[in-house]
């Protein structure tokens, strides 16, 4: 009949709904607890990851690079060492030059990025807890101080006015009250 086929219908959908569901749930819980053990927030997690993977593959470049120029070295250091008598002079060059750059061997670490890769992005990222110190959200507002005048970036309407409260008897003339004239 119609109608059980589409009881069955509805519930094989429910079914298939409810474990759509709890595999997204898992793999929300995994990437928490993947934020958790790599003790960052989850929208900071790809950026944590990526740049360990940067700085691995960095490692990785300058072992290779700076083995390369240690093997040379060695490899013309040994057949100097055997005593080949052609090209001696041109060996000693060339072993001079492995020592120097050896001796300035420096690789920057940006330079072997290649813009094709998503870690190009983070470059300068700073974090949620830098950005929340930056915009500083309980800072005061500095329109009620003296040097106002100086403050350009509102309007002169939004500057607070001193509220004259209740004066102390110290400036209160003996006849009259209120503020001291400036004829003193």
């Amino acid at each position: 009949e119609p109608w059980i086929e589409a009881v069955r219908d509805l519930r094989l959908n429910a079914l298939r709904e409810n474990a759509a569901k709890e595999a997204a749930d898992k793999i929300a819980r995994q990437h928490r607890e993947k934020a958790r053990l790599w003790n960052t927030s989850e929208n900071r997690l790809h950026h944590r990851v990526d740049k360990v993977h940067c700085l691995t593959d960095f490692q990785y470049h300058y072992h290779r690079s700076i083995n390369e120029l240690i093997d040379s070295r060695a490899d013309i250091n040994d057949q100097l060492t055997k005593g080949v008598r052609k090209g001696k002079g041109k060996m000693t060059k060339k072993l001079q030059r492995f020592e120097r750059e050896l001796a300035t061997f420096n690789i920057d670490y940006y330079s072997q990025w290649f813009p094709v890769k998503k870690y190009r992005r983070y470059k300068g990222e700073t974090s949620d807890d830098a950005k929340e110190l930056k915009r500083r959200p309980h800072k005061r507002t500095t329109h009620h101080h003296i040097d106002s005048h100086l403050n350009h970036d509102k309007s002169r309407d939004s500057i607070k006015h001193i509220k004259i409260t209740h004066l102390p008897d110290l400036f209160v003339n003996s006849n009259e009250g209120g503020m001291p004239s400036s004829s003193h």
